[in-house]
């Protein structure tokens, strides 16, 4: 599939390490991994846009809803395709997890291996930090309160 945006986000700590790649390589591994998809589906529409909706996800679009990755990545012709594709289409979801998780576990297994996910390792406090109510920080392992109660006082909300 040849897309007609490859704005990668360069954000990204996996595309940033892949940027000794050229475009058209990074392309091609990512076409490959996202084809080790396809018999998750039954139609090669659903495949296409699979590919294209991943891919944006991935680029640099302000928006990363169906609409603007379908015009980006297929066509204006295609939008429609594509939202039925995410409204409609059944069966696909759950391959694609099993797929997935089969591909996680070769990467990441080990005798004595583990992961672990915790996306709370900053403290989040301050005038800058959104909220009022208390939440955990692994970082500290505890829960600690966003905004001081005389910051509150001062109107930093």
């Amino acid at each position: 599939m040849i897309t007609k945006k490859n704005a990668y986000n360069s954000e990204i700590p996996e595309i940033r390490e892949l940027q000794k790649m050229n475009e058209r390589e990074i392309t091609e591994e990512l076409t490959e991994y996202l084809r080790s998809y396809g018999d998750c589906f039954i139609r090669s529409q659903q495949i296409k846009y699979f590919e294209a909706f991943e891919k944006g996800l991935l680029s640099k679009l302000d928006r990363k809803s169906i609409e603007p990755i379908a015009l980006s990545f297929l066509g204006e012709s295609e939008v429609r395709g594509m939202q039925q594709f995410f409204t409609r289409s059944v069966g696909w979801e759950e391959n694609v997890k099993k797929r997935y998780k089969e591909k996680l576990g070769e990467q990441i297994s080990c005798e004595d291996g583990f992961l672990s996910v915790d996306e709370s390792d900053f403290e989040k406090k301050g005038k800058e930090s959104a909220g009022v109510a208390r939440q955990y920080c692994g970082r500290l392992g505890k829960k600690e309160n966003i905004l001081s109660e005389a910051q509150l006082r001062q109107g930093y909300l």
